[in-house]
């Protein structure tokens, strides 16, 4: 079971990050105002959000496009159409693998 936050405004993501930890950030390349890579330094620049998982959404599945996302340390990059299971399944291996990485670290 997932809780999904949305934001409408992504130049807002100051506001979301105050005052919730997401275990997953799924970023669309493409959005209003500014793109999900512009997000992704914004997201990293808290330090809880170092290491949280970030899965991008995109119909541009260039080369270009692929390897910021890589450089950006994304862990994954899906291309639309997406398939929802897949997707499901994505989400949960990475929060998993999160959790359990955050959980090693606290020991």
């Amino acid at each position: 079971m997932f809780t999904v936050y949305t934001l409408p405004e992504p130049q807002k993501i100051n506001i979301l990050l105050d005052f919730i930890a997401p275990d997953l950030f799924l970023l669309d390349y493409n959005m209003p105002v500014m793109s999900g890579f512009d997000l992704v330094p914004v997201i990293r620049n808290y330090p809880i959000h170092k290491e949280t998982p970030i899965v991008f959404l995109t119909s541009e599945g260039s080369r270009d496009t692929l390897t910021a996302a890589i450089h950006l340390n994304a862990c994954d990059f899906l291309l639309k159409p997406i398939d929802e299971v897949k997707l499901q399944e994505k989400m949960a291996q990475h929060t998993a693998d999160f959790m359990l990485r955050r959980l090693t670290r606290e020991l």
